[in-house]
């Protein structure tokens, strides 16, 4: 009887490893990577409410199991390719000129 206990928390501990982890971080107060939250705001930030939670919920798993880097997003979005036929855009975005001073030209 004893070993069915064992292995039951020991299967609920591994099935939620990654939840854990992230409570574990938050708890000792890690800082978190500043592009994952650009990263979620820029992708899910249209979305209507419903949808943008469930947008950045996914968006947060993908992070967490390294299916998705945010750097991706981001960098994609502050990313200004330069030629002679693209229009001049005003300003970089907050998120862009917060982490990498500006826009990044391509």
């Amino acid at each position: 009887m004893r070993w069915l206990v064992f292995v039951g928390i020991l299967a609920l501990l591994v099935g939620s490893g990654d939840r854990l982890q992230n409570g574990f971080e938050s708890w000792i107060g890690e800082e978190s990577d500043p592009r994952v939250e650009a990263a979620i705001e820029l992708r899910c930030a249209n979305d209507p409410a419903p949808l943008r939670d469930d947008c950045a919920r996914e968006l947060e798993r993908d992070f967490a199991t390294n299916v998705r880097e945010p750097e991706e997003i981001v960098r994609r979005h502050c990313t200004r390719f330069t030629s002679e036929w693209t229009l001049e855009v005003d300003e970089p975005s907050t998120i862009c000129t917060e982490l990498y001073g500006g826009w990044i030209q391509g």
